[in-house]
């Protein structure tokens, strides 16, 4: 997986990220009344989401090194596609899962940290807002994780994390710094946007695992 490629969905499917993330931004650019404060939240914000893509991105690197050190990489290819096909053809399916429990409890721990956190209104607390809203369950950020996870090493996945959120910074922003140009009707609009990403990643996943399976016949 190319770096270059994680730059791409993330800049693409980042109209997602104002659908689903646009109230925490848009939270953060009402707190700041000079542009050059809202400069600065801005960047702090999103400095905070990358470094906790990173942090995802090392942790399922090192899990799919794991895996892939005990022969089931092409497998793991293979088994995150069509789960992820699976997830958009049954949204019902994830609609149970996002109902979990324990999914349920983390989600209003940071929810609640998050609007504990807006009544400070400084840079480290912008900061610490991105920091937690980059670990929110987000079905773009799991497309993001999903290719991550097949990378050569837990290096590289913390790479790919850091470009992927890199290339959601442009919008987000623009949205930060311009709040006007996004009505909440157009966030909802964009919101789906992901669900065409990820068909576009699970397919070529599900290939590599099918094809490195012809090589290595072949071979």
């Amino acid at each position: 997986m190319e770096l270059w490629t994680a730059f791409t969905i993330g800049f693409l499917g980042s109209a997602h990220c104002v659908g689903m993330c646009g109230p925490i931004a848009l939270g953060i650019s009402a707190h700041t009344a000079s542009t050059r404060k809202q400069v600065l939240h801005t960047v702090l914000y999103n400095s905070g989401r990358i470094i906790s893509y990173a942090i995802l991105g090392v942790l399922l690197g090192l899990l799919g090194t794991s895996i892939s050190l005990m022969g089931f990489h092409r497998y793991l290819s293979i088994g995150i596609g069509m789960s992820m096909l699976i997830l958009l053809i049954l949204p019902k399916l994830s609609i149970q899962l996002q109902s979990n429990k324990s999914y349920t409890i983390f989600l209003k721990h940071i929810t609640r940290r998050i609007g504990q956190l807006y009544n400070k209104q400084t840079p480290s607390s912008t900061f610490s807002i991105g920091l937690l809203n980059g670990l929110l369950p987000c079905g773009f950020i799991m497309v993001g994780l999903a290719a991550a996870l097949i990378t050569p090493t837990p290096l590289h996945s913390m790479w790919y994390m850091i470009f992927f959120g890199l290339g959601t910074v442009p919008v987000m922003g623009i949205l930060t710094l311009t709040p006007t140009l996004f009505t909440p009707a157009f966030r909802s609009k964009i919101r789906p946007l992901s669900s065409y990403f990820a068909i576009c990643l699970a397919l070529p996943l599900i290939v590599r695992g099918v094809t490195r399976h012809d090589m290595l016949i072949n071979n």
